[in-house]
């Protein structure tokens, strides 16, 4: 029985959308998501501000100078934070790095599928980047860089074993450079 035959429920489309944005010839060498925590990496900037206006406005309140409202700007710090881990959560969910034998892809799809490529022609190497506390993670953002070594814009971020990720794109890169 097919899913529309059941109940009138949707067909379900087995076919991904990399595989659908895949021209002549070409393959999926990797498809990968951001890490897990690629959501709290780009969260961090909002909370960290979130705890130091909550720290500032709990010393205002001990020293005397705000004594009203102070439970109501708790509240919206938290709504804040929380907001932006849920967008960060939906970006998440969204995104899908993709090498195939001919372009670097950087998949967003929500509502609509927004996507980067590039080339692997123009691509010299890649290479893998982690601050301290990425590393602490086992994460890293991997960045393509031009033949100066420039970075391009289209860096995959927050992904899980950086150094493999950027292994194999520049084996891929040896292989499949035209």
């Amino acid at each position: 029985m097919t899913p529309s035959a059941q109940g009138g429920a949707a067909a379900i489309d087995d076919v991904t959308v990399e595989e659908k944005l895949l021209q002549d010839g070409e393959i999926i060498v990797l498809s990968i998501k951001p890490s897990g925590w690629f959501v709290l990496q780009i969260s961090s900037p909002v909370w960290v501000l979130a705890v130091l206006v909550a720290a500032a406005v709990a010393g205002a309140q001990s020293l005397g100078v705000m004594s009203v409202g102070h439970r109501l700007t708790y509240l919206l710090l938290a709504a804040v934070a929380t907001l932006r881990l849920v967008v960060a959560c939906v970006q998440w969910v969204g995104i899908r790095y993709v090498l195939t034998n001919h372009r670097l892809l950087r998949l967003r799809t929500l509502a609509t599928t927004t996507i980067y490529e590039l080339p692997l022609k123009i691509v010299h190497e890649a290479a893998a980047s982690a601050s301290a506390p990425q590393r602490l993670l086992g994460v890293g953002d991997v960045v393509f860089l031009d033949e100066r070594s420039r970075p391009f814009e289209g860096v995959w971020v927050c992904v899980a074993g950086p150094a493999d990720v950027a292994e194999t794109v520049n084996q891929t890169l040896r292989q499949y450079r035209l």
